[in-house]
């Protein structure tokens, strides 16, 4: 399964949103994710889609080609599906909640 990952880019961050849960991002960027501050930091293939799977990789396993900091809440996942669509997933204080993320917002992944 394709994926991305997006992570708050801190010279950026403003609000003090990096490390925050999803409903203290709501409510200091009125009621949305602010995706401009956010950059694709991970894109890749993973044998599993499951979200708890996603950040126990890259919280704990940290693969070598993964050169961000680790998984954390704040962070946005991308799944890509088969069919083009994509998913979001932001990375909450427990668990992982579904949002609109226009990643064409975000900045692209730093080679």
């Amino acid at each position: 399964m394709k994926i991305r990952i997006y992570q708050i880019d801190i010279e950026l961050d403003k609000d003090n949103l990096s490390f925050r849960n999803l409903e203290f991002v709501y409510k200091k960027s009125g009621g949305r994710v602010p995706e401009e501050i956010y950059e694709c930091v991970y894109e890749g293939e993973i044998e599993d889609s499951k979200l708890d799977y996603i950040f126990y990789i890259f919280n704990q396993i940290i693969p070598k080609e993964f050169t961000s900091r680790s998984m954390s809440v704040s962070d946005v996942i991308e799944i890509l599906h088969p069919q083009g669509d994509s998913s979001f997933y932001f990375v909450d204080s427990v668990g992982f909640r579904h949002i609109p993320f226009d990643k064409s917002k975000a900045k692209e992944k730093t080679k």
